[in-house]
This record gives C-alpha cells, sequence and structure tokens, in this order.
C-alpha cells in the first residue's frame, strides 16, 4: 500500500500501540532518563494517545506541541473522551488536534466503540485515512520506515491467531521484508500498573508474535494514561537486546492523567506520570531516534536512539507504482426524515490511500452538495434518489453509488401573519425601558397592548399583570436576572405575563427570559393563544395553565424546565378542555434549581393530571437531554386525542424513556431522531426559527451564572486534577465563561457548553500553594456584557 498524503517512502519496522486507562493504572515517578542524543535526519513522526475531553486543556497543549512539529502525526486511540460519538470528535477532538487531521494517521481506541459498535464517531471523522471502516486496521511507507496501524479492539475485529486482521498482518510483513518496522494499536500487552499483579494482554500476542518473526523494531501504546518505555524483548516478556521489540507507551494526549504506578513489571525502563506530552520519533535508513515532549510548564523528558534490526541489509528497492485503483464511494443510508438530512458519506475510502478524497453529492431535487457529511433541507415531500462520486488524489474517480432519502415534508410555518393587533379596539403603546411594573386589572374588552419596543427589566415577581377579555398582548421583552442557583422554590413564584382573568386572551411575538412562569393564565382566562414567542432560560412551567383552560401554542421557541404546566392542583377539572400545540419549537433544558430529583434537571415537558385537557400536537419539534424527574416526556396516552407530524428529539443515554406513539388514527404522529442527526435538525430547526422572528431590540439583559460544581453540588476542598463547572445562560448566547482564584484568571476562557449551559474546566489545582480562596466564574454574551457568580469559597489541600 502507498502511503497517504504523497509521504516520502522508505523503510523501517515500528509498532504503535494506544491505550486508554480506562482501570487508572498509573506510573511510577521513577526519574526520566535523559539521554543527549542529535538524532539523524529522517523522517519525523510525532502524536500521542488519549487525547481529547472537552472543557480540558490538555489537548490544546498537546497540540500546541505539534503546531510546531513537522512530519507525520499519529493519534493512538481514545481520541475523543469519554465515548468517540461524532459529536465529541467535533467539540473535543477537532479544535485542538483536528488542525492536524490532513497529516494524521489513527489507530481506533476502545472508547472510539462505546457508543457505536461500529465506531461511526472514530471513522466518519477520519474518513478514508481510518481504512476501510469494517477493519481499521492498514499500513503505510514512510522513508525507509513500514508503518504498520492494527486494530485492538477483539470484541469488534479479531485479534487473534488466524483471525483475518492477523493472517493480513503476516502477508502484509512478509511483503515488506528486511525493512525496519514499526506498528501501532491502541491497548499494550506490557504495562506497570498500580496493581499487585500483571497479566500481560493475550488479545494482542499474536501481534507480537508475527512482528517479532518479522523483526519488528518499535510497537507503540497508549491505553494507560502515562508514558513508559521499555527494554526490547520478545513476546513472552522476556529480554532480547539483539532481536526483541522495543514498546513505549504514550497516553498522554490530554484527556487526563493516572496515579503513578507501584507495581514496575521486568523490563520497564523508564516510567513518567502526572504530564501530558508527545512521542516525536526521527526515523532514518538505518535507525530511529525517539524524544518525549512535555507539554509547557513541564520538564519531564526521555530520549535515546537505537539501530534498526536491518541495518546491516540495505534496504531493498521500492516497489513499481501499482495503478491507481479508482476510490469506493459509500453514501450510507437509507434515510429518512422530515425535511432535513445530514447524509454521510465518510466510511467512503480509496485502497491506495491517494488521499483526501473529494465527495460530488447530488440530492435528487436539482441540487448538490460537497464534503464527506453534507446537511440538506428538502422544500417538498416525496422520494429521492442520493448519488455520490468520490475522487482520489490522484484524480480516479468512483463508480457512482446511490441511496434513497424518504422525505415526510412539513407544513409552512405562519410567518407572523394574522397578528392580533388587528383587531377592533383601543390600544395601548409601551415603549423603551421599563423599570417598573405594568399593571391593569380591568382593560376595556379588545385592548390592544403593543409593547413592541418595550423591554422589562423590573426585577420583581409580576412585571407585565393585566385582566381583560379579548385582550391583545403583542410584543417585547420581560427580562429576568436571577442566577442559575436560585432555588425552585422561589423561582416558581416568578411570572413574565400574568392574565389572572378574561377569555380570548392572545399574547404574542414577547420574549420571555429567565423567568419561572413565562405566560401565566388564571382561573378565568379561558381558550387563550400563546403564538410566535420566545422563551429563554425558562425555570418553571413556560406556559402555565393551572386552571387547566382550553388553550393553544402556536408557532413558539421553549427552552425551559417545565414547558406546559397544566396539574396546579387547584380543585378544577378541564378534562374537558384541549391543549394545542403547533408549529413549536419545545426543549426540556435542565436546570439547577429543580422541584425535586436530581440536579440539573427537569420536570418533564407536559405537567399533567387525570383532570388535566385532553392535548393536539402538530407539527411540532420536541427535544429532551436525560429524562426527567417526574412525568411526562411524551404526551401521556390518555390525553392524546389528535396528533401529526411531530418529531421527538432524544439526546439521552439508552432508548427513549416512555412510550412515544408512531401514528395515531392512522397519522404519523411521531418521529424519533437521536444523536447526532437529531442535534443537527433541533440546531437547524432552531436558526431557522430564528432568523424569522429576529429581533430589533437591543441586548440588554447580560448573562446569569453561578457555580454547579462546587457551588450547587461538589466538594469544596480541591486536590490534584479537578473539574470545574459553572452554569451560564443568557437570551441572546453565552460567548465565554472564565474561571477565576481570588480574582485571577485560570485555565482558558470556555466557549463550549456540554452539556447545555455547562461550562466544565479540568484544572490541576497543585498549580497553586496550599490554601484558601474564592472561587468565581464570568460569563460573556455575545454582545459584551458580563456578570461575575457569587464566590464560592475552596480550599486547595495537595
Amino acid at each position: 500500500m502507498t502511503l497517504r498524503r504523497g509521504t516520502t517512502i522508505q523503510t523501517v519496522v515500528v509498532v504503535l500501540c494506544a491505550a486508554c486507562a480506562d482501570d487508572q493504572r498509573g506510573s511510577v515517578p521513577a526519574g526520566p532518563v535523559r539521554v543527549d542524543v542529535s538524532p539523524p535526519a529522517g523522517m519525523i513522526l510525532v502524536g500521542a494517545g488519549n487525547i481529547a475531553r472537552c472543557g480540558t486543556t490538555g489537548a490544546a497543549a498537546t497540540a500546541a506541541l505539534l503546531d510546531s512539529i513537522p512530519g507525520t502525526v499519529f493519534a493512538l486511540g481514545d481520541n475523543a473522551y469519554p465515548d468517540g460519538t461524532p459529536a465529541r470528535y467535533q467539540t473535543c477532538y477537532d479544535p485542538s488536534w483536528g488542525r492536524h487531521k490532513a497529516r494524521t494517521f489513527p489507530a481506533p481506541g476502545n472508547r472510539d466503540y462505546n457508543a457505536s459498535a461500529t465506531g461511526d464517531g472514530y471513522f466518519g471523522y477520519f474518513g478514508a485515512a481510518a481504512g476501510d471502516p469494517d477493519k481499521g486496521y492498514y499500513s503505510y511507507d514512510l522513508g525507509a520506515w513500514h508503518v504498520v496501524v492494527l486494530n485492538s479492539n477483539y470484541r469488534h475485529v479479531a485479534t487473534g491467531a488466524g483471525s483475518p486482521q492477523e493472517q493480513w498482518l503476516k502477508t502484509d510483513l512478509a511483503a515488506h521484508s528486511g525493512r525496519c518496522t514499526l506498528a501501532m494499536w491502541h491497548n499494550p500487552r506490557f504495562y506497570s500498573t498500580t496493581d499487585t499483579v500483571f497479566y500481560p494482554s493475550t488479545s494482542v500476542e499474536p501481534f507480537w508474535v508475527d512482528l517479532y518473526d518479522a523483526g519488528a523494531d518499535l510497537i507503540l501504546n497508549a491505553h494507560m494514561r502515562d508514558y513508559e518505555r521499555f527494554a526490547p524483548q520478545r513476546p513472552d516478556g522476556t529480554p532480547d537486546s539483539v532481536a526483541g521489540i522495543r514498546e513505549i507507551i504514550v497516553g498522554t494526549g490530554g484527556a487526563g492523567l493516572d496515579e503513578p504506578n507501584t507495581f514496575i513489571i521486568p523490563n520497564s525502563e523508564v516510567q513518567i506520570s502526572g504530564v501530558y506530552g508527545v512521542l516525536r520519533l526521527t526515523l532514518s535508513d538505518a535507525s530511529y531516534a525517539w524524544r518525549f515532549i512535555p507539554v509547557a510548564g513541564a520538564t519531564a523528558t526521555d530520549s535515546g536512539s537505537a539501530a534498526c534490526h536491518h541495518a546491516g541489509s540495505p534496504p531493498p528497492p521500492p516497489p513499481p507504482s501499482p495503478a491507481n485503483a479508482p476510490p469506493v464511494a459509500v453514501p450510507g443510508g437509507p434515510y429518512a426524515g422530515v425535511d432535513t438530512i445530514r447524509f454521510d458519506g465518510s466510511r467512503s475510502f480509496d485502497p491506495d490511500s491517494n488521499l483526501p478524497l473529494t465527495f460530488a453529492w447530488t440530492f435528487g431535487d436539482a441540487s448538490g452538495g460537497r464534503g464527506a457529511r453534507p446537511l440538506h433541507v428538502y422544500r417538498s415531500a416525496g422520494s429521492y434518489t442520493v448519488a455520490l462520486t468520490v475522487t482520489d488524489a490522484r484524480g480516479a474517480t468512483s463508480p457512482v453509488a446511490t441511496t434513497t432519502a424518504a422525505i415526510q415534508g412539513r407544513p409552512a410555518l405562519p410567518g407572523g401573519t394574522g397578528s392580533c393587533l388587528n383587531q377592533t379596539g383601543p390600544t395601548i403603546t409601551l415603549s423603551g425601558v421599563q423599570q417598573s411594573e405594568y399593571q391593569n386589572p380591568a382593560l376595556a374588552a379588545g385592548t390592544k397592548i403593543d409593547a413592541s419596543t418595550a423591554q422589562f427589566v423590573t426585577g420583581t415577581l409580576y412585571p407585565f399583570h393585566v385582566s381583560g377579555s379579548n385582550l391583545c398582548v403583542h410584543g417585547g421583552q420581560v427580562l429576568g436576572a436571577w442566577e442559575p442557583a436560585t432555588p425552585w422554590q422561589f423561582m416558581y413564584t416568578t411570572y413574565g405575563v400574568l392574565v389572572d382573568s378574561g377569555s380570548n386572551v392572545t399574547v404574542e411575538n414577547v420574549w420571555i427570559y429567565n423567568y419561572g412562569n413565562g405566560v401565566s393564565f388564571q382561573q378565568n382566562a379561558s381558550n387563550w393563544t400563546v403564538r410566535s414567542s420566545y422563551f429563554a432560560y425558562g425555570r418553571d412551567g413556560c406556559v402555565e395553565n393551572d386552571f387547566q383552560q382550553s388553550g393553544t401554542v402556536d408557532d413558539v421557541l421553549m427552552d425551559c424546565y417545565d414547558p406546559f404546566a397544566s396539574s396546579g392542583g387547584y380543585g378544577v377539572d378541564g378534562s374537558a378542555n384541549r391543549f394545542t400545540v403547533r408549529n413549536s419549537l419545545i426543549h426540556a433544558l435542565p436546570m439547577d434549581g429543580v422541584y425535586s430529583g436530581s440536579v440539573p434537571g427537569t420536570t418533564g415537558i407536559f405537567e399533567w393530571a387525570g383532570t388535566s385537557p385532553q392535548i393536539a400536537l402538530y407539527n411540532n419539534v420536541f427535544r429532551a437531554d436525560q429524562n426527567s424527574n417526574e412525568l411526562y416526556l411524551a404526551p401521556p396516552a390518555d390525553k392524546l386525542v389528535d396528533c401529526a407530524n411531530n418529531i421527538m428529539i432524544w439526546l439521552g443515554s439508552g432508548p427513549f424513556p416512555e412510550p412515544l406513539p408512531a401514528t395515531f388514527n392512522g397519522k404519523p404522529c411521531f418521529s424519533l431522531m437521536t444523536g447526532q442527526a437529531g442535534l443537527d435538525y433541533w440546531n437547524t430547526a432552531v436558526a431557522r426559527w430564528k432568523a424569522s422572528h429576529a429581533t430589533a431590540l437591543p441586548d440588554i439583559a447580560p448573562p446569569v451564572v453561578s457555580l454547579f460544581s462546587p457551588g450547587v453540588v461538589g466538594s469544596t476542598t480541591l486536590a490534584g486534577l479537578v473539574s470545574l463547572t459553572a452554569t451560564a445562560a443568557d437570551d441572546h448566547g453565552v460567548a465565554a465563561v472564565q474561571f477565576q482564584l481570588d480574582g485571577q484568571a485560570i485555565g482558558p476562557a470556555l466557549t463550549i457548553d456540554s452539556p447545555p449551559t455547562k461550562y466544565t474546566l479540568s484544572w490541576d489545582s497543585s498549580t497553586v500553594p496550599n490554601g484558601s480562596y474564592t472561587l468565581t466564574a464570568t460569563a460573556t454574551d455575545t454582545a459584551g456584557n458580563t456578570t461575575t457568580s457569587v464566590g464560592i469559597a475552596v480550599t486547595i489541600s495537595n
């Protein structure tokens, strides 16, 4: 197999193995060996394993080392903690090591199969660079060296003697005999441990046997989250200074570090623990040199050189260039959805590894796209034939491969037409920043309140409180400022818009942020309508209908703890009434202040009881990130009276936790979407909704922020590597969160929340002296407004 990306080919045998320390084994701080070696000129191969974890800085620090080191990069598996999903690769790995993707040769780790038995996140991210996705093993030549990449995940790809992978390895080594050889895979056979006994890994023993018989020189592993170098040895672990293979574990890519090992096994020469870094190899025609390079601020290192086993024999002439075989297009599918599809051709590959591949799609609706994973929105329902063609770096083009996309289609949103301001009746206009409550308990029937340019920042429980029949409440913003740690027992007493009495009230085009109850309709407010409104960071019932009246929610966007509350316990029976939701985007957003259960948590999407109204749902998208502390995430089956064309996006673990009706009276009721496809669909739908409901009002509300851990949960005594988490929210969006200790910034500014509203920093507390400190976090929104959290007293104890 020719080397990908046009790298010059020569020959040497090295074996790389990346292993992740799931069992928290560590390494003994036995003092790094320092050998001053000026390595001969040669090919550079640099990398590590156990690389990226969102909210931590280790991967950024090791990627900064790669920025100044030329050559080829290896990634030894467990690259995107904790489960290697497509989202983890995009949000955790890509911002750091991803900038070296074009020169990276990866090996899969065990975590790369945690969320998918086929390693979809790993193979989808690296594409053809990772080899055949059904195998995950391949080889290439780098200068005078032959490099073999193997898949040690034996539960998914067999590794035993006689397995297809082991037979391929024998054939590959025979085809490159007489050359220096290097091999890489994830799980090591030999490693020191914190246990009292050691058993070498049997699953990769056949690899060792074949490599030893072929005269291989070097094996690299990771899995253990430390650095360890062994003397040359045989597959049984006995030393062999003449023909043995040297194993180096370099699991220090940034995802975490193990405790120092206490049981050092035979032949282990160097152990470095508690330090992130990369291994740089210089591969020359007849030798190799190594150097462990620590991240900035660390000093532990290890270096040396050795002759290649085949140094006495001249390298064989390179084989003639084979004919360029065409790549293979794999379009995935078949696909189905309402209107938006994330196509995935990342399992396409080139048998010659002439990379990168280019992708050309036609979507069957007279449009096309580029890239491995394009997102496409269809404008009408139907069945579409989708075609993919891929072209390799030498110009060979694959045969056209086709799949299908079944599109259900969605009715158009109402688009803000038919405003209640067009009804007959007197008009009251409110404008500008409102620092006092607006209360009017006796409005004339049909009154229109035009608050299009009003922004309420009263800081009170009832900023907008009215009564009257056939009212129109149009526009404006109601903006709260309570920190995320505020208990639910307080937040549920706050109301953005409170309608005390009066039937046929319409509330439209309002923007309510950080209130408990968004819009609340009391006992004498029947047949209400809420439409074209945005509920941001709603802390309790975004539409509260505790007196169980009939009402309609239309064309709203909600991020709420309890989107629909209709079970207030007021001794009323609304079971004959109807609660209708249509054309809306509803997100059950976990909060730190909960009525009951774990934090963060939600109370579900429908807070419903036996006396609550019947439910009709049309053309909505619902999202749940985790199971709720109470029922219901799905509509109660005994309350559902009509249903059509809804989507439930489930981003939690395992299957959706409640029964979800796929059909209702012969009509499609709910489609379930999960994972990255579901998140992509939600984000696209939200972006379209916001674009069609843009506000011209300035962003005057600063973000809210509080410490979650330590704070709401977690110990205030900090030792070693700790995770600090802040909760931050804003009506327009949080741009960054910065942690501070006694007012001084620690770690980088965090720009990604995972899960929603949670910003987590992995921080080494040993970088400051022991003692008492005040921990804070400062949030900045997209307009530059800032808020600093209430401080938490912490004790550093290392």
